[in-house]
């Protein structure tokens, strides 16, 4: 049978054993510090700064117009509305007036269309 080797042992005071931790010191001289890399592709941020109303997509005529839009798609759908009947009455003139099947459709589409046209308008 080979014999194991023995790692030291020591005994405190109340007699249990401990191992001795074997401590490694490093006699190199200390490394410079590495300093952060920055990226040279990525430009670097500039300070805040205020935007310019040619920066935006849309300017004050195409918002107005937008609205306009927007304006006569709810005058179309208020034309529509309306006409209240009781439940055993049948008014068919009311129903299909010129007012519901042919200017509020008109109305809504021709908002619609303005809508359209200051989205795309340069």
């Amino acid at each position: 049978m080979a014999k194991k080797k023995n790692k030291p042992q020591q005994q405190t005071r109340d007699n249990s054993v401990t191992r001795k931790k074997k401590v490694i010191v490093n006699t190199e001289p200390t490394k410079k510090k590495v300093q952060p890399t920055v990226s040279k592709v990525a430009p670097k941020r500039q300070a805040a700064t205020a935007v310019k109303p040619e920066d935006f997509i849309y300017n004050k005529t195409h918002y107005m117009l937008m609205g306009l839009g927007f304006a006569l798609v709810v005058a179309g759908l208020l034309l529509m509305s309306g006409g209240e009947q009781a439940p055993d009455q049948w008014n068919e003139d009311e129903i299909y007036s010129f007012r519901r099947i042919v200017l509020a459709p008109i109305v809504i589409l021709i908002g619609l269309g303005i809508n359209l046209f200051s989205i795309f308008k340069k």
